[in-house]
C-alpha cells in the first residue's frame, strides 16, 4: 500500500502553477500623453503595451528581444487586416429630395437590413433586399435640401463604421462593407539604443501605411523600479 502522505505529496506537486518569467527590465515612455510600457524577461521574451495619444491605435504584443553591444532589438509580429471597406462612389443625382445609399459586400452582393444614418443622427433608414437605403431630407432634420453632408454611418448588425464625406454636396453613395476582412501576420523589428537607464528609438518596424493611421513608437523609454511587497 502506498503511504497517504506520498499520494498527497504527488497531488500537490502536480497541481503547482508554472512560475512567472523573471523580469530583467521594465521601461515606460517618457512622453506626455504616452503610457507605453516595455517589459523584458530573462527568457528573452518581452511584452509591449503601446499606449500613445490615440486609443484607436493602442496595441499589445509579445515577441523576443536581443542585445548587441548597446543596441536592443525587439522582434515581433502583428496581425494585419486587409479591410476593403470604403466609399466606392459618391455623386450628385438629379433627385435632390433624397439621399440614396447602396451597401454591398466587397464581392458586390447587396447587404440588407443595414442601418444608414447621417451626421451622427439617430434617424436613418435600413437597406432593403437590394442593398439600397433612401433617406429624405425631411427625416435628415439637420441637413437642409441639398445641404452639407459630413458623415455617413452604416451598422450592419455585426459592426458599425462611419465614413467621412469628401464631397459634401453628394446625395448618392455606394458603400462597401467588409465585417470579416482577411488577415495576415507581418514580422517587424524595432531597434533601441541603450543609454544608461533609458532606451532611445533608432528604428521602428512600422510601415508607412500604419503611420498614416497614427501608429507610432515613443522615442524614449525610461527604466522603472519594480515595486515589491
Amino acid at each position: 500500500m502506498i503511504p497517504l502522505f506520498l499520494i498527497l505529496g504527488v497531488m500537490v506537486a502536480g497541481s503547482a502553477e508554472p512560475s512567472a518569467p523573471t523580469v530583467v527590465q521594465h521601461y515606460k515612455a517618457d512622453g506626455v500623453h504616452d503610457w507605453s510600457s516595455l517589459i523584458l524577461y530573462a527568457d528573452h521574451s518581452f511584452t509591449y503595451e503601446s499606449r500613445g495619444g490615440s486609443c484607436w491605435v493602442w496595441q499589445d504584443w509579445r515577441g523576443t528581444w536581443a542585445k548587441d553591444d548597446n543596441l536592443l532589438f525587439l522582434h515581433y509580429s502583428i496581425t494585419i487586416e486587409e479591410s476593403r471597406e470604403r466609399v466606392a462612389k459618391m455623386r450628385v443625382l438629379t433627385d435632390r429630395d433624397h439621399i440614396s445609399v447602396l451597401v454591398t459586400t466587397p464581392e458586390g452582393a447587396p447587404i440588407s437590413d443595414a442601418l444608414v444614418t447621417l451626421n451622427n443622427q439617430d434617424l436613418g433608414a435600413k437597406t432593403g433586399a437590394d442593398g439600397q437605403a433612401v433617406i429624405s431630407y425631411t427625416d435628415a432634420s439637420d441637413i437642409e435640401r441639398g445641404g452639407v453632408l459630413e458623415l455617413l454611418t452604416v451598422n450592419d448588425g455585426k459592426h458599425t463604421i462611419t465614413f467621412s464625406i469628401d464631397k459634401p454636396r453628394s446625395n448618392h453613395f455606394e458603400i462597401v462593407l467588409d465585417p470579416e476582412p482577411p488577415s495576415r501576420q507581418e514580422a517587424r523589428e524595432d531597434v533601441y539604443r541603450v543609454k544608461a537607464s533609458k532606451i532611445v528609438l533608432v528604428k521602428d518596424g512600422i510601415p508607412e501605411r500604419a503611420k498614416a493611421f497614427g501608429e507610432a513608437r515613443p522615442r524614449v523609454l525610461s527604466a522603472v523600479t519594480e515595486e515589491t511587497d
